[in-house]
């Protein structure tokens, strides 16, 4: 419990800082593997300048603290608080500080005194700990360009001689100077602006490596304000999970190579509706435009080529909504204006839907083979979870249909997004399950395929337990969706496909993601499995709805 201000006032007024012995060190796991690690011992509500300010007592016990910096606050269960700022530190009727570094020796010289910039008391407690928001691992990263060699790298800018040489630096050393010549945006550099541009993007195209952070609650690349970051180096990508992690982001690195993904990286980031990347986020970092990156064989792809005879089998408008509106749905925070994005990015999301077309696999009967299904004629799987809960799969392109469902084994319907949510009211659906795993559960669908189809948000609230900001209040913390709200709750990841041949036997080959969306087999018995069950999809007038392949 904080104290009042009337005896926090007189504590600041006669100078006395009473500081308890620095004896309790059990420290929480997640806490002990960060880089600075503050425990509050006593919390204050102190008059600052005239203002209400939050004061922390208590003893440094690992790294460095400095001024104006992100802190995480913990509680002794491990679980995150809240995020603030440190706004000044101190020994009472001492010292003031701008940095402070744990001192193996120094017993309690490392008592300090810490002003945060959330003005609730109530939200910090004696026993929490506080760490760095700061990006630790960047402050000694190895891989990080030196002063030195960036002071180098921009003095070759203004040496002709030198301009040659450019060919030979690495993707970081051209963001570096191309991140420079982008701030200065000098007309007289021009030229040389252009050619760092040009091999920056040459260099990115034919790096033997590149790494990309996934979102693990959507198994998308981690949407950064709009666009995806990439790294050159593997060290720089930890350095942001790092980063976003004391964010409350759950991040992972992965190798964009085939290995890892299912398609190439920039066919992929296309197929999300992403236009930017900035390469080495965190180090010196630069914008750039994905269609430049994609090569000419790339952008003849089937997965997102559009011509005459080949219509748009993908929908990057919808996929790019969804995974703003997941990534902030299912991001465990709290802050004053969650609610209002939240329902403002599910909106977005559903009107982008609503413009949609939306791929689902089917079976023709093997009877009528090569000609068009009829009624009752075409079988369309569902997924069965563990609960017995059945969902029909949709998917937003053909690549994320091919991690679930071999291509040479099924046929495909393009439907709208009414004939969508009309195809049964029996079962629930699921949008990309291998990936996004958007849902609406069966009991919810006729309610929410009326507020959807009206262009009205489905009343999507943001995941429960969520750690709180500056004005936050536990009222708002729990003030949380029910659990079967649409994108909340994932379906299972672990699938079965079961394919009847013509001559009566079946063949099952489970698909599970590996955090990518990438399909892997697995002989798991468990997993739950795929029933192919007869379906009539048909739109309001009673004809079968739907183009196939």
């Amino acid at each position: 419990m904080s104290n009042n201000v009337t005896n926090s006032l007189k504590i600041i007024i006669t100078g006395v800082f009473v500081m308890a012995e620095n004896t309790n060190n059990t420290i929480p796991e997640v806490v002990e593997n960060s880089d600075s690690i503050f425990r509050i011992d006593d919390v204050y509500t102190v008059q600052r300048d005239e203002v209400p300010s939050t004061f922390l007592s208590g003893f440094l016990l690992k790294g460095s603290l400095h001024d104006g910096e992100g802190i995480v606050i913990y509680s002794q269960e491990n679980k995150p608080v809240l995020t603030c700022k440190i706004t000044g530190i101190e020994r009472i009727g001492r010292d003031t500080f701008s940095e402070i570094t744990f001192d193996e020796d120094g017993g309690n010289n490392n008592a300090y005194g810490i002003w945060v910039d959330n003005s609730n008391a109530d939200l910090f407690k004696p026993g929490y700990f506080i760490t760095s928001l700061v990006n630790g691992k960047n402050k000694s990263n190895k891989d990080r360009l030196s002063e030195e060699r960036v002071n180098e790298l921009y003095d070759m800018i203004d040496n002709e001689d030198e301009h040659a040489a450019l060919r030979f630096l690495s993707i970081q050393e051209l963001s570096a100077i191309a991140q420079k010549l982008n701030k200065e945006n000098n007309p007289t550099r021009r030229d040389i602006h252009e050619q760092v541009i040009n091999l920056l993007y040459k260099k990115i195209t034919e790096a033997d490596e590149l790494f990309i952070t996934i979102d693990e609650t959507t198994k998308a690349p981690f949407f950064n304000n709009g666009c995806v970051d990439i790294y050159s180096l593997e060290s720089y990508a930890d350095d942001a999970v790092d980063f976003y992690g004391k964010q409350f982001r759950k991040l992972k690195v992965v190798k964009a190579d085939k290995e890892n993904l299912s398609c190439p990286l920039f066919v992929w980031l296309t197929l999300l509706g992403i236009k930017t990347v900035t390469i080495d986020n965190g180090q010196h970092h630069v914008p750039l435009n994905v269609e430049r990156l994609l090569s000419d064989e790339e952008k003849k792809s089937s997965l997102i080529e559009i011509s005459k005879d080949h219509p748009p089998f993908f929908n990057p408008v919808f996929r790019y909504a969804m995974n703003v509106c997941l990534s902030e749905l299912r991001w465990p925070v709290n802050y004053p204006e969650r609610k209002a994005n939240c329902e403002e990015k599910d909106k977005k999301m559903w009107t982008a839907y609503n413009k949609s077309n939306l791929i689902i696999p089917i079976k023709k009967d093997p009877e009528n083979a090569g000609k068009p299904p009829a009624k009752g004629q075409v079988a369309i799987p569902h997924i069965n979870n563990n609960n017995n809960e059945e969902f029909i799969a949709l998917f937003t392109d053909i690549d994320e249909l091919s991690k679930l469902y071999k291509l040479d084994d099924w046929g495909l319907m393009l439907i709208g997004p009414k004939q969508a949510l009309e195809l049964d009211d029996n079962v629930g659906l699921v949008i990309n399950p291998m990936t996004e795993n958007l849902i609406i559960v069966k009991d919810k669908l006729p309610e929410y395929r009326e507020k959807i189809l009206g262009y009205a948000t489905p009343n999507i609230h943001p995941v429960s337990d969520a750690p709180k900001t500056e004005g936050s209040s536990d009222t708002e913390n729990k003030a949380d969706a029910p659990e079967e709200a649409p994108g909340i709750t994932p379906p299972p990841l672990k699938v079965k496909v079961t394919t009847t041949k013509s001559d009566g036997t079946t063949e099952t080959v489970e698909r599970t993601s590996n955090g990518t969306g990438t399909p892997s087999e697995n002989d798991d018995p468990n997993g739950p499995k795929i029933s192919v069950t007869v379906s009539k999809p048909e739109d309001s007038t009673g004809n079968d709805a739907g183009d196939t392949k």
